[in-house]
């Protein structure tokens, strides 16, 4: 594997595609700058923010390189449910997809972004606080629709790092 390519928008993608070059050693591109450092078809790790279930910058890293896996990264809590939607709308059936809780944050947030999750964050706040038998994760949603949040963690990223590690294993193997 060459490198991990990131597009982000209000940085958690960026700092999860950090973790895991931290941990990995991989060379670290956004989508934007690897164009210049990796490869046309060379073998990537994509990571890509998530907006209306559609993986930003994925479509675009799929037609340049050869994606060994896709992390989704979005505000969502995780659920397997919520992945299979992720791989079923964005069309992917060429590598793993994991999907990682990244956070929200109204103020970095720019142009017609900003307006749509300010409209949709009022709506779900307005909701979830008229829900009687509210769940945690319900609970959790409200919070970060109204005070912002970040998950971005070592620990989100432990299914990632265990396929990175079976896959590097997997490719010594064969050679």
């Amino acid at each position: 594997m060459t490198a991990i390519l990131y597009i982000s928008n209000t940085g958690y993608t960026r700092k999860y595609a950090s973790l895991l070059a931290e941990q990995t050693g991989l060379a670290l591109y956004s989508l934007q700058e690897a164009a210049r450092h990796v490869g046309r078809g060379e073998d990537v790790l994509f990571l890509g923010w998530m907006c209306a279930n559609s993986i930003k910058g994925y479509k675009k890293a799929a037609k340049h390189y050869r994606l060994l896996a896709v992390c989704a990264v979005g505000m969502a809590v995780p659920s397997e449910k919520y992945l299979q939607d992720i791989v079923h709308s964005n069309h992917i059936t060429q590598c793993p997809v994991f999907y990682l809780q990244g956070g929200f944050a109204m103020e970095r947030l720019r142009g017609i972004y900003r307006l749509m999750m300010k409209n949709m964050a009022k709506t779900v706040s307005t909701k979830l606080q008229e829900k009687q038998d509210r769940t945690p994760e319900d609970d959790m949603m409200l919070e970060m629709m109204l005070h912002g949040g970040d998950f971005v963690s070592l620990e989100n990223l432990t299914p990632v790092l265990q396929w990175y590690e079976a896959e590097k294993h997997r490719t010594t193997q064969q050679t």
